[in-house]
């Protein structure tokens, strides 16, 4: 869908509104709505969650721009799987709080 909506946005700009009303825009905002509230009981960093959100999705979208959107290029190292590992992994290193001791803290579940 993303994909139809990158194309045809210039000719139908109501489409990639209602596209976003009713799939980013909710998923955008229960991510923030998630981080806010680690923030709020400080178990990650203060900062902006909407800007959060985009440092998290930014790195994905440009894989799967790069492999979905741009007609499936052939990127030489990029494994989508890993990506999101490695990503997710420097994440929460980032954001996590450390303990007193330096050791990372632990989400809660």
């Amino acid at each position: 869908i993303a994909r139809l909506i990158l194309r045809e946005v210039d000719r139908f700009p109501d489409l990639a509104q209602v596209w976003f009303e009713t799939v980013a825009g909710p998923m955008l905002g229960a991510v923030e709505t998630a981080l806010s509230r680690a923030q709020a009981r400080g178990e990650i960093r203060e900062g902006d969650a909407r800007l959060q959100v985009f440092s998290i999705m930014g790195p994905i979208i440009v894989g799967l721009l790069f492999t979905e959107v741009l007609g499936k290029l052939d990127v030489p190292g990029l494994d989508l799987d890993r990506l999101a590992r490695q990503h997710s992994d420097a994440i929460l290193h980032g954001l996590l709080k450390n303990h007193a001791d330096g050791t990372p803290s632990e989400p809660n579940a």
